[in-house]
């Protein structure tokens, strides 16, 4: 009997767990960017061949803002590391547009 009862919890779970693959939806695929690291003369760091090297990923989130609700804020949203130097020191901040 036990070993009826776990073969189905385990087909159970298993069969639970998983699912099709699923397809991620274009305006979510919007909302994501790369994050640059600059070079020395603060310039997109770029490798030998001159394309630009992507330091990790990020994505934008907007949210309604409270004291005017006809206005957005939008912020970037990525892992600490992603904004240090070599060093482990933290970039300068840097404004968009």
């Amino acid at each position: 009997m036990f070993l009826k009862s776990f073969v189905l919890a385990t087909l159970f779970l298993f069969l639970g767990l998983t699912s099709p693959a699923t397809t991620v939806p274009s305006d979510v695929k919007k909302a994501v960017t790369f994050i640059f690291l600059p070079d020395e003369s603060g310039q997109v760091l770029k490798d030998r061949e001159g394309n630009p090297v992507p330091n990790g990923t990020g994505f934008f989130v907007s949210i309604k803002n409270e004291l005017n609700p006809a206005l957005i804020n939008v912020y970037l949203v990525t892992a600490g590391h992603v904004l240090r130097d070599k060093t482990g020191s933290w970039l300068p901040p840097s404004g968009c547009g």
